[in-house]
């Protein structure tokens, strides 16, 4: 059965299967088929042209890592020996610390190295084009069918991997299909009633706690549990910030801009910054200041926004050193909003929301008494709201100076 032999004759290797031909139980013959290796070998690279024009190969490996931190370097080595083991996979991470990469590291570092690779965002796609995506349909299951009806993802990555990021966002019955892949290796299309069995290996991600989605009756406990066989947690930037220079400087290596330098006080504020959207996070400031600056670059060429968050944590941090450093930065954004007109407590709490803040309106409560206790801002009478001191104005100012 497709095993590889040798003809000394022909100076090549053949490719030799038999398969019986059986009449009411009886083997009357067999069919012998020989396939030149080389022919085999050159249909296979054609394929493998083929999905890498459709996007189904993996680019990135381990190498594609950026650090030499305890953190990452133990992060990797997990996913190594997880890479060889044929089970799912759940990676659990923050938004931008590479979920993807390592996923299909994973993938390049397996036996299904030279198969498939797909990969979706299971966020980005409504709950009822999803399960056709992922599970494809039938001709005229649905009004807009392809005409002879189309493959599913899982189909096209049938012995291969399929990466599904934002595992958390899928619905019920997408969850319940999900899971019969797993058990039964096999599914059905849309609209169909044809069992078709796929190899596939399933990386899920997820930025999410899904044991708390459980909690709220919003993910199966069944489906968690088989893809939780391996979990590899990857750890955010503020927690291997020692990295933080090497990745700048492959980010200057892959934009082509090599010769750019960061003066030490810029390098030493990236360094301390906590960046809640992580290397991408990162990257984009990167990018920012590339093409906005010069061949130095300082603190002045940082994005508005984070040079503010930087400049006002480290400016307020005495006066509110007995705030955690999130309630800091809320207190700060309160001061600013307060600077153009008063607000009612409510008001406050949606901006923050608005501006993504994850804070109740007690928070905001507490954090109101206690800038009031610093003489920053005054109650007004009745529905007047809070309005900002001449006190708290000078405050402002001294940060912006």
């Amino acid at each position: 059965d497709n095993s590889i032999i040798f003809l000394k004759k022909l100076n090549r290797e053949l490719i030799i299967s038999r398969r019986p031909i059986e009449l009411y139980g009886e083997t009357l013959a067999h069919v012998i088929t020989l396939k030149d290796m080389t022919q085999v070998q050159e249909l296979e690279r054609q394929l493998r042209g083929q999905l890498k024009r459709k996007g189904y190969v993996a680019k990135y490996n381990f190498d594609s890592v950026i650090g030499s931190s305890i953190e990452i370097n133990e992060c990797i080595s997990q996913a190594k020996k997880i890479s060889l083991i044929p089970k799912s996979v759940l990676i659990i991470g923050e938004s931008g610390t590479g979920k993807e990469i390592f996923a299909q590291a994973i993938h390049n570092y397996s036996d299904r190295k030279d198969k498939p690779f797909v990969a979706i965002n299971c966020a980005s796609i409504n709950s009822g084009l999803l399960e056709s995506e992922l599970f494809g349909y039938e001709e005229g299951s649905f009004t807009g069918a392809k005409k002879g009806g189309k493959r599913g993802l899982f189909e096209v990555a049938h012995t291969g991997t399929i990466f599904l990021d934002e595992i958390g966002d899928i619905n019920f019955n997408v969850q319940a299909k999900l899971l019969r892949v797993l058990e039964e290796k096999e599914l059905m299309r849309v609209g169909g009633s044809d069992i078709i069995p796929v190899n596939v290996r399933i990386i899920a991600a997820t930025n999410r706690n899904l044991e708390e989605l459980m909690l709220e009756n919003k993910f199966r406990m069944d489906l968690y549990y088989r893809l939780n066989v391996f979990t590899l947690f990857l750890p955010p930037l503020r927690e291997r910030k020692e990295d933080i220079p090497l990745i700048i400087e492959n980010i200057l290596k892959e934009s082509g801009f090599s010769n750019i330098r960061l003066e030490p006080e810029l390098m030493d504020v990236m360094c301390r910054y906590q960046w809640k959207g992580n290397v991408r996070e990162l990257k984009n400031c990167m990018e920012y200041m590339i093409y906005t600056g010069g061949e130095v670059l300082t603190i002045l060429n940082l994005p508005k926004n984070i040079y503010k968050n930087i400049y006002s944590n480290n400016h307020s941090s005495r006066l509110f050193s007995e705030l955690s450093s999130e309630d800091r930065e809320v207190a700060y954004e309160v001061l600013s909003m307060l600077r153009y007109k008063s607000l009612g407590r409510r008001n406050i709490h949606n901006l923050c929301i608005s501006k993504g803040y994850e804070i109740s309106e007690n928070k905001i409560r507490n954090i109101l008494d206690y800038l009031r206790h610093k003489g920053l801002l005054s109650y007004g009478k009745g529905r007047m709201g809070s309005f900002i001191t001449e006190d708290g104005e000078e405050f402002l100012s001294r940060l912006k100076r």
